[in-house]
Order: structure tokens, then sequence, then C-alpha cells
């Protein structure tokens, strides 16, 4: 698929950001999307494109690689969700964008619950595609790291080294990780102190007009943190996608833009 928009830099603090910008004259909010882990600008792509082709007024689309993602470089030392937070809340005041709505995705939807709480002014709505962060689940986070600890504990020996790049595609994906389990330096560390913080306590807070969407069959983030979500938010509505994973954002992108036509 052709890249839809612009590939565009900026230096915000001691940041360097790269992000993708389809920018059209529109009265409405810029809609800003945040990736999830391991994401960049480019996982939003098919969205953006039927949000495109379906709002009737185009809209000014920009879709951020977060720092330690796609083309952006990674922070100086380990962050938080408060610390990714800020950046954003930066980002958006250095390009004079005013308030935004929200299309985020996995640990996006982390950097989102914190910056509502923060800094509401700033978001108008906000679409959550399964979230992160939500009750915690870290018992699963650190069973599914140990087990990827192993595997790449294993495959130090010399005979069995050549093969560590096949069974890190393949086997860490059957353990329900990836390549973001075994980072080294910053991103390891900024891995360890995001996935540690439960952002339950702060979504009672978030006052905005919020949709959620889920996949059935999430196997990273479960469906039931949707379910609470929809509970403890004030103005939240839920979609589930029966045969959905945690890839909705690509593999159900028509369902969920025309459910965001109404909505945005």
């Amino acid at each position: 698929m052709p890249m839809l928009g612009t590939r565009k830099n900026i230096t915000v603090g001691k940041n360097q950001l790269s992000y993708i910008e389809l920018a059209n004259d529109s009265s409405q909010p810029v809609i800003l999307f945040l990736h999830g882990w391991g994401g960049s600008a480019e996982s939003f792509q098919t969205l953006m494109t039927e949000l495109n082709n379906q709002l009737s007024t185009h809209r000014h689309l920009i879709a951020l690689d977060l720092p330690g993602f796609g083309e952006s470089a990674p922070p100086l030392q380990a962050w938080s969700v408060a610390d990714y937070s800020s950046c954003v809340v930066k980002y958006i005041e250095a390009l004079s964008i005013g308030q935004v709505d929200l299309v985020v995705h996995s640990f996006g939807g982390r950097i989102a619950t914190k910056l509502l709480n923060d800094r509401p002014d700033l978001v108008r709505k906000i679409a959550y595609l399964a979230p992160a962060g939500i009750r915690g689940n870290l018992e699963y986070i650190a069973s599914r790291e140990s087990r990827a600890s192993r595997i790449k504990k294993l495959f130090q020996f010399p005979l069995l080294r050549p093969l560590f790049p096949i069974v890190r595609k393949i086997g860490y994906k059957a353990i329900g990780g990836n390549d973001y389990i075994i980072l080294d330096g910053v991103m390891k560390e900024t891995f360890s102190l995001v996935t540690q913080e439960d952002l339950t306590a702060l979504l009672p807070n978030v006052q905005h007009p919020t949709e959620i969407f889920w996949g059935r069959h999430d196997s990273y983030v479960p469906v039931s943190d949707g379910e609470y979500m929809t509970k403890v938010m004030k103005q939240a509505n839920l979609t589930i996608f029966e045969d959905g994973r945690h890839g909705i954002h690509r593999t159900h992108a028509t369902q969920i833009a025309n459910r965001l036509k109404s909505f945005l």
C-alpha cells in the first residue's frame, strides 16, 4: 500500500521525532494516532486510508512515531508512561495544532490515559483500540518475559546461536510475545517501567466521549479489560469484533472507520 501522507521530522526538546502527516484543510481537530509497542506510524496506514475515504469532510491526520520506535530516536534514558505523555503534549504544542481527537492502539492507550488525566484540555474525543495498561496484567507480562528470556539464554550456546533469529520470529510469537521482550539498553528498561504501571485508577477521571474497540481473541490484552473500561468511564462505548485479535487497527480498519466516521 502506498504511504498515505508525508513523512516529516521535528525536534521537541531533546527528542528527535518523526511522523506521517496528511494535511487537509478542516475546521475539525486534528486526528492524532499513537501506535502500540513495537509499532510505528506506518501501522496506522490502513486505518488512516479508510478514515480518509469514509469521512465526509477530509480531516487533518497525523501518526506519530513515538520515541524509540519507527524513525524516532530513542529517549536518552528509560522512560515511564508519564514521560511519553509529556512528550506527546510537547509535540502537540510544538505543532500548534490545538485540541486533537486521539486514535490509540495498545501501548498508545497507556499514554492516552495518562494524557487525558494530565491535560484533558488538549483532547476532544478518543478512540481506544485494544489499549494496554488496564488492571495491570502484571503476572501475565512477567510470565511471558520469563519464557522469552529462557529461550534467549538457551540459544547463546555456540552450536545453537545461528538458529536464534529463526526461533525469535517463530518461538516468541508462539508464547505471545515478540522482539520487544528481548530489547537491550534504554528500551528494555523502558519496557519494564511502562508495563509495571497500572493505570486503572485514572480511568474514572476521563470525561471525554470515548469509543473502545477490542478483538474477542486478543492474546495481549483481554477483552474483559474493555468491558471494565466501559463500566467505569463516563462516556464510553465498547465494540467487540468476535473474530478479532490484537491487531484490529489493521484487520478491522474498515469497520472501525465506519464507526468512527460518525463519532469523529
